[in-house]
């Protein structure tokens, strides 16, 4: 029965009744589909089944059917949903991965680029269809389409594109999702609405002349906005930019509306919009923007009123640190970053029990994420889900496809999550726009610790283990406690993806993906208790071996089973991850050095009364005390001690990258992401002193000044550490946020941007490759080339899949409470066998 026989024809999208199952048999047409289908990133999408016993094909209704899998139990086998979602483990390897599958399962979404309409078909990320039967896809459902669309096949994950690159295009006509998202109109980097006034600026110049009367209740519209930027109501990007860059760390940090929108300073004109006060609007499926009068007196928003409270610092004498001998805890006298390296230099020496934490938490609908974990590390594991049959769950079947069904290798089976498809053109009057090494101070015989971090060096040996270090105290400090968000972000049921193999939605960013780890560690049995950490090295932390400890939590697993899999988590922070080794400068020595210049302490008494008086010109006053402290002389004493620390410490190290470490940083509320100062490539003792007064003046900067004051943060209560660390060589960087920033719902995927300098990928000079990579079934997706000319080689593939996993095993030990929700955020730097992190903060989600 066709369609258009039992519903009118209608104009509006996705508007069919919820009584049609779906249309069989016969073509669809364009008119067909915005009956059927649903919408999402703006994208109109229609789910379709090929019976392949039959020759029939599927166009589900979504109104009346979400998954495949439920519409092929009902409609097809007549097997009611909740046996179906009883077995939904053996269905899905029936449906997506059995080699004589009946049935093939994709989405159809509708495109326009280039100003045409194209079909794009793509499976379920998880899918391991081999190329006879893309083909066949491909040839079946294009004999059912208007033949006046274009149908492209786009691979859904990483195996996949390798199969599409073999066949020739005349063949297989194809799209791949980074070019989708290259060209896409919109993303929305941060949802929200705010009200204010609207700023176009066509140049960084037209922006630069305009940026001192910039206000809080501005939203402003360029096409890469400058780091400097000051606190405001909302951000238009105009061009391509990264979620993970400075300026929109902070947006997202401030809570306020961040999108990327193509043409939107057309519209905007076209609309009259600059210098009128609006209603900016930023969902997952557009942007808007709708005229309002402009307010007698403007209500400032919440942050306005928010005061940031400071943790009382300590700046009597403490003396200069390695790095490895810090806690978390230490944050008061050293500053976070140099406080978080040393906790995870003690995480990589001692160990952790939490590093399971955010696995043992029940994340609907999956009770018990432990299984995934031991798939992806190769860990037996006895235990299944509760309520779903014996053997693989899931999507995370695929990541034993190459030991199960002679599948491709290990590193093939990297399979990618869903990409981003952002909302369509609206040029209608609705307001719619259109759319490191591991410390070691010496080098000891049998620790394993490299002699020299500064050179790649060869992978540890298997079982080999870093040493336990006396020097790491076991504070009783919960990890991360006071200065990691403390949020709840539990996931609502409502936007999770499809577990019923229907996840890989067009416009579905970060959705799950499926694959196997490469050379996550191989391990077997249960461990020894050797391999085991001491209970002694966290005294202060609650054990948490077992799901049966968490208020809700699945029936509790071997203990055994829990044990190998901690011991393999733990075997691959110390087989692959490094901390650059290094010494922490505390907020003592700052003290001592501005108080030994009496015109240094002039000054700061002008600013802080400028400040105090609410003076709006405070430029001239930062600009000269940032002038005195870099050119004040450096106490011989103070100079002494850095230079007696790097000798005892680095002796060796050839070049140094010196950063900051403030106590006004990374707080729940205030990232202040950039504005302090981090100086790559220096080598000598004086360049070295002359970097840690750039550090301290950066404390000082107007920017810092400025962003600190509307946060309500005092002056007084500001210090400066610095870190100074052996500088890596690497083949690339980048940075990871444990979390997707397109979809916050999404709890299995982390999003990764790589770039040949990790500078490119902060301060947005360069559009950095950007990937997703799921925690939880394995494998990711590019999402984007960025400035690349190609994507990278499986190799490093892999070492983005393995530090996937350790970030998610960290965010656990830094997490603030016992959801183990709070993303991190990391920066690192790889070789071709380690994983060097320079810095690890919250990420303000």
């Amino acid at each position: 029965m066709s369609l258009t026989s039992v519903v009118a024809p209608s104009t509006s999208p996705c508007a069919v009744a919820e009584s049609v199952a779906a249309l069989v048999g016969e073509r669809l047409s364009l008119s067909a589909l915005h009956q059927l289908c649903g919408t999402l990133g703006g994208y109109s999408f229609v789910k379709v089944v090929v019976d392949r016993e039959q020759r029939e094909i599927h166009f589900l209704n979504d109104a009346r059917h979400s998954f495949h899998a439920i519409y092929i139990g009902e409609e097809i086998l007549g097997v009611p949903e909740e046996r179906v979602r009883a077995e939904i483990d053996d269905y899905n390897e029936r449906f997506y991965h059995a080699p004589d599958r009946r049935f093939l399962l994709g989405i159809l979404a509708l495109h326009t680029r280039q100003e045409k309409k194209i079909l794009s078909l793509e499976t379920v990320e998880v899918d391991t269809m081999p190329a006879a039967l893309i083909r066949e896809f491909h040839a079946f459902v294009a004999e059912y389409v208007d033949p006046a669309l274009p149908l492209l096949f786009k691979p859904a994950n990483q195996l996949q594109e390798r199969l599409v690159r073999e066949i020739p295009p005349s063949e297989l006509p194809r799209v791949f999702a980074h070019e989708l998202f290259s060209t896409a109109p919109f993303v929305a980097l941060n949802p929200g609405t705010a009200t204010g006034r609207l700023r176009t600026f066509r140049t960084e110049a037209e922006y630069r002349a305009a940026a001192a009367g910039l206000a809080w209740s501005d939203i402003i519209v360029m096409d890469r906005v400058p780091d400097d930027i000051p606190r405001l109501s909302g951000i238009v990007n105009t061009r391509h930019t990264t979620p993970l860059s400075h300026t929109n760390v902070l947006a997202t940090g401030w809570q306020i509306p961040n999108a990327v929108q193509l043409g939107a300073l057309a519209e905007i004109d076209r609309r009259g919009l600059d210098g009128k006060w609006v209603e900016y609007t930023v969902d997952t499926q557009s942007l808007t923007l709708r005229e309002v009068d402009e307010p007698a007196e403007a209500t400032p928003p919440s942050w306005y009123a928010q005061r940031i409270t400071l943790e009382e610092p300590e700046s009597d004498h403490s003396p200069i640190a390695n790095l490895a001998r810090l806690r978390a805890s230490d944050r008061y006298r050293y500053g976070t970053k140099a406080a978080n390296l040393g906790e995870l230099h003690h995480v990589l020496a001692r160990g952790s029990q939490r590093l399971l934490g955010f696995y043992q938490v029940p994340r609907p609908p999956r009770e018990n994420l432990l299984p995934h974990l031991a798939q992806l590390l190769e860990v037996p594991f006895s235990r299944t889900d509760a309520g779903t049959a014996p053997g693989l769950s899931d999507a995370a079947e695929l990541s034993a496809a190459g030991h199960l069904r002679g599948a491709a290798s290990a590193a093939e089976q990297s399979a990618m999550p869903g990409a981003s498809h952002p909302a369509p053109a609206d040029l209608s009057g609705t307001g719619h726009l259109p759319s490191a090494s591991h410390p070691a101070p010496a080098n000891l015989p049998g620790t394993g610790h490299l002699p020299n971090a500064s050179h790649p060096a060869p992978a540890n040996l298997p079982g080999t283990r870093h040493l336990p270090n006396a020097s790491h105290p076991g504070t009783a400090d919960l990890p991360g406690t006071g200065h990691l968000p403390g949020a709840d972000h539990r996931t609502s049921t409502a936007d999770l993806p499809d577990l019923l193999g229907t996840g890989n939605l067009p416009g579905a960013i970060g959705l799950p993906g499926a694959g196997h780890l490469p050379g996550a560690g191989h391990v077997r049995g249960t461990a020894s208790a050797a391999d085991l950490r001491s209970a002694a090295s966290a005294p202060n932390l609650p054990d948490l071996p077992g799901a049966s400890h968490l208020t809700g939590a699945a029936d509790p697993a071997d203990p055994s089973d829990v044990a190998a899999l901690a011991a393999a988590a733990q075997r691959l922070l110390d087989e692959r991850v490094r901390v650059p080794r290094g010494i922490a400068l505390p907020f003592s020595l700052q003290r001592r050095f501005l108080e030994s210049s009496p015109r240094i302490q002039q000054a700061i008494g002008k600013l802080k009364m400028a400040l105090e008086l609410d003076a709006r010109e405070i430029e001239p006053l930062c600009v000269e005390l940032q002038s005195l402290i870099r050119s004040a002389r450096l106490p011989g004493a103070l100079a002494g001690e850095i230079d007696s620390a790097l000798v005892s410490q680095l002796a060796g190290v050839r070049t140094f990258v010196v950063r900051s470490s403030s106590n006004a940083e990374d707080l729940a509320g205030f990232s202040a992401a950039g504005i302090y100062e981090s100086i790559n490539h220096v080598t000598t003792a004086e360049r070295i002193f002359a970097s840690v007064k750039e550090v301290w003046a950066s404390l000082v900067s107007v920017r810092s000044v400025r962003l600190r004051h509307q946060a309500g943060i005092s002056l007084d209560e500001c210090y400066m550490g610095v870190v100074i660390q052996e500088q890596v060589a690497a083949d690339f960087g980048g940075v990871l946020v444990t979390t997707n920033p397109m979809n916050r719902a999404d709890f299995r995927t982390v999003y990764v941007n790589v770039s040949p300098k990790v500078t490119d990928v902060v301060d947005g000079s360069a559009l950095p490759m950007q990937y997703l990579y799921s925690t939880v079934e394995g494998g990711g997706r590019t999402l984007s080339l960025g400035d690349a000319a190609s994507d990278l080689d499986e190799r490093a593939h892999g070492q983005l899949q393995r530090l996937a996993i350790a970030g998610r095993l960290l965010q656990a030990h830094f997490s603030p409470d016992y959801t183990f929700d709070a993303p991190v955020d990391i920066e690192w730097l790889a070789d071709r066998d380690h994983v060097h992190i320079v810095q690890l903060r919250p990420y303000s989600a």
